[in-house]
């Protein structure tokens, strides 16, 4: 029924009745009609029908247009939501890409100027291999990081990373320069830390390539430095046996071994100093991520209560609002409004948390990164893989903070010499197989568990339980039984490809 029928009609009823009404009030009983009056209450009857049914009408119009109004509104939000986390992709990816560019520059900006370096040094181009260390020293400036001892130990590393370069031959610049009979770029090398008696092609050392080109200053000044005239090459012969020069065979007979040693004894006093250089400033490094973790996870922690407090504010709110609206309250308005703005309140709380999380997780990341690159530099904890807490392992394990795991080709391998790591995946969301429980290695359990792993994600753990000879025997045997060299599509990933 359309709206102009239904006010024609109710229209027409109200003046039948109306009329009737004037008609009675005329005869005098005005003052005496009551509501049990039948024409009175069919009067009445139908003017609350048709009313309401207009009423209902119109805010049932009104509603429809609020509900394709909010749906617009929602998809107008869903699209951009979807267009901000396209933008928050992209820029993330564009960071990681000037990232791994200005990494690849850095490098072959090394490159290139240890190749200008051993060039230089073999052509004799003092002033360019001048103007080199001091480009170096001039990056890496004083007070970049804020702290003195990571200064000196980068600038210290920058530097010898160009006094002590070599070619593909394994030849030092200063094995070049002596074989260039450039005196002054020796002088150059010796008096800013480079090693008298490194080793190049065939085991030659400086002092023998200078004794057999001739150079008879070279000779003395590498001698006066700590070269060790004693020193065989890989060909069994010492720098007094190649050399052509009576005066060099002569100095070499009659050169003081004793004079060597002290000298050695300096050189070695030297590369313990620079030796404690590098680890005060890998110390002052760990030392300044870590009060970085530290900060962010106590900001992190701030930004949790603060999303507790909106939370408890939603909550009191919305409690608000049910009270007021069953006692019938008038304002109900302001109290949606006020809902609406704790709401916002909330999920701008939440989004903060989020991306504090993210920069605590990065934090923690570059840490235990440099913690690595620090105990592989130490020869006595030379070991390999990433070292790490147990409470660390849902963010490298699991969320592959890093992408470490997704950039390597082998499964990871977890070894825990306390046992709590096993502890931890079992009651982890995993598929945990237990080796040396026969139930576990049941043929139909174990085909599930992989079929749970390949389309779910859900990671398949094979807990050798430190008997490593069961993944051979024992383990093989089983995989092998649900298909053919299923244990070795799975070491191998060849398992993730869809001809398998």
């Amino acid at each position: 029924m359309s709206p102009r029928k239904l006010d024609t009609k109710g229209i027409g009823v109200f003046k039948q009745h109306k009329a009737h009404l004037m008609t009675t009030a005329e005869q005098g009983n005005k003052d005496q009609i009551s509501e049990k009056d039948p024409h009175m209450l069919n009067a009445v009857i139908t003017l609350q029908k048709y009313i309401r049914r207009f009423l209902a009408y119109k805010m049932v119009v009104k509603m429809k247009a609020q509900k394709k109004h909010c749906e617009s509104e929602i998809e107008k939000l869903r699209q951009m939501a979807y267009l901000q986390s396209v933008k928050a992709f992209r820029e993330e990816q564009e960071r990681k890409r000037k990232l791994e560019e200005e990494e690849e520059r850095q490098k072959r900006l090394l490159l290139l100027r240890q190749k200008t370096m051993l060039e230089c040094a073999f052509e004799g181009r003092e002033l360019e291999m001048k103007q080199l260390l001091r480009e170096v020293c001039e990056e890496n400036g004083y007070n970049e990081s804020g702290c003195l001892e990571i200064d000196e130990s980068i600038r210290l590393r920058c530097k010898m990373q160009l006094i002590e370069c070599k070619d593909a031959n394994h030849n030092s610049v200063l094995s070049e320069a002596c074989i260039g009979g450039n005196i002054d770029i020796v002088q150059l090398l010796l008096d800013n830390g480079a090693d008298v008696n490194s080793r190049g092609q065939f085991g030659r050392t400086p002092l023998y390539r200078a004794a057999f080109g001739s150079h008879l200053d070279i000779v003395k000044i590498l001698l006066n430095h700590g070269a060790d005239p004693r020193l065989y090459a890989d060909d069994g012969q010492r720098p007094i046996e190649v050399t052509t020069d009576k005066n060099i065979r002569q100095l070499l007979e009659t050169w003081d071994i004793s004079e060597t040693d002290r000298l050695l004894k300096q050189i070695n006093t030297y590369k313990t100093h620079t030796m404690q250089i590098y680890e005060k400033g890998e110390q002052a490094t760990l030392k300044k991520l870590q009060s970085n973790v530290d900060a962010i996870e106590k900001s992190y922690h701030a930004a949790q209560l603060r999303v507790c407090k909106a939370h408890e504010e939603l909550n009191r709110r919305i409690k608000e609002y049910d009270h007021a609206a069953a006692n019938g309250y008038e304002n109900i308005n302001l109290l949606q409004s006020l809902i609406i703005d704790s709401e916002l309140t909330f999920e701008s709380r939440k989004l903060e948390v989020e991306k504090i999380r993210e920069k605590l997780l990065q934090s923690k990341l570059e840490l235990r990164n440099k913690q690595d690159e620090v105990k592989m530099n130490n020869e006595d904890n030379c070991k390999p893989g990433i070292h790490c807490k147990i409470g660390e392992l849902d963010d490298i394990l699991f969320k592959d903070i890093g992408n470490r795991i997704n950039e390597s080709d082998k499964w990871p391998v977890i070894i825990d010499p306390s046992d709590r790591v096993s502890v931890f995946l079992r009651h982890r969301d995993t598929n945990y197989v237990n080796v040396l429980n026969p139930n576990n290695l049941d043929k139909e359990r174990l085909r599930i568990s992989l079929l749970g792993a390949l389309r779910y994600g859900k990671p398949f753990v094979l807990d050798l339980m430190g008997v490593d000879d069961m993944l051979d025997t024992v383990c093989r045997d089983r995989f092998d039984s649900i298909k053919p060299s299923l244990l070795n599509d799975i070491t191998e990933k060849k398992i993730l490809h869809s001809d398998v």
